[in-house]
This record gives C-alpha cells, sequence and structure tokens, in this order.
C-alpha cells in the first residue's frame, strides 16, 4: 500500500526474532479518504470500513435473531470504528467466507515464514558446523 499525498505515515522499524529488521507503517486514521456510501438496494460490504475503507472488518459479537438475520458488532482494527447492525443471512455468509478466506492466507504465510526461518536457521547451523564453530561440548 502506497501513501497518498495527504496521508501521514508513522514509521517504525521492528526487529524480527531472526534479526532481520522489518519497517511498518502506521496510517493517521483521519488523514485516509473517506468511501463513499453503498447505493441503495445493493448489499451491504461489511468487510470494508466505511471510515476509513480498511477491509479488515471484524465482527467481535453477534447474535442470531432468527433463522435468516443477525445482529453484529463490528470494529475496525484501523481506525477504531464500530458498529452494531442487523443483516441478513446472505450479507453474514458473505462476510464469513471472506473471514475465512483472510485466516487461510494469514496460515499460508505463516508456514512460509515458518520454512523460510528453518531453512534460514539450518544454512546457518551447517555454516557453523563447517566453519567449525561447533563443537560436541556445545550440545
Amino acid at each position: 500500500m502506497t501513501p497518498r499525498p495527504h496521508q501521514r505515515r508513522s514509521p517504525r522499524i521492528v526487529q524480527l526474532p531472526t534479526g532481520k529488521t522489518v519497517e511498518v507503517s502506521y496510517f493517521s486514521p483521519d488523514a485516509v479518504g473517506r468511501r463513499a456510501p453503498a447505493s441503495p438496494g445493493s448489499a451491504p460490504n461489511l468487510e470494508r470500513c466505511p471510515d476509513c475503507a480498511s477491509e479488515l472488518v471484524y465482527p467481535f459479537d453477534w447474535d442470531e435473531n432468527d433463522e435468516r438475520a443477525y445482529t453484529l458488532a463490528l470494529r475496525c482494527p484501523n481506525c477504531e470504528w464500530t458498529e452494531v447492525g442487523t443483516y441478513d443471512w446472505d450479507t453474514v455468509r458473505r462476510l464469513d467466507e471472506r473471514l475465512d478466506a483472510g485466516e487461510r492466507a494469514l496460515m499460508a504465510d505463516l508456514a512460509a515464514l515458518s520454512r523460510a526461518n528453518v531453512a534460514e536457521d539450518f544454512d546457518r547451523f551447517i555454516a557453523a558446523l563447517r566453519d567449525g564453530h561447533v563443537w560436541p561440548m556445545d550440545f
């Protein structure tokens, strides 16, 4: 995500356990453009925040009203927007599918990072063995 000229960034350098560093940028929610309201008759897009347009909205509380309607309490982690509303089953199902897809993507990223970290650890250990930096008494 590239910042728009009117957005304020507050970067922070984070050091990972592997020793690598990553620059994390936080964008000021008051500087992000507002999203236009949905057109009448269109299904609400629950995963998109109406304040900051983030696609990270998630339910933190829910209740089944009847067979075809749910009351959801939604939260955006970027700008702390919250809302409680009642939505039909199809809208809630679309949000649930989107959340499931996001969870699968996160798990795939975690697995890839774990494999990369293990491979890097093996390479360092093999290099240490080759260079004589590891001795039997180290174990």
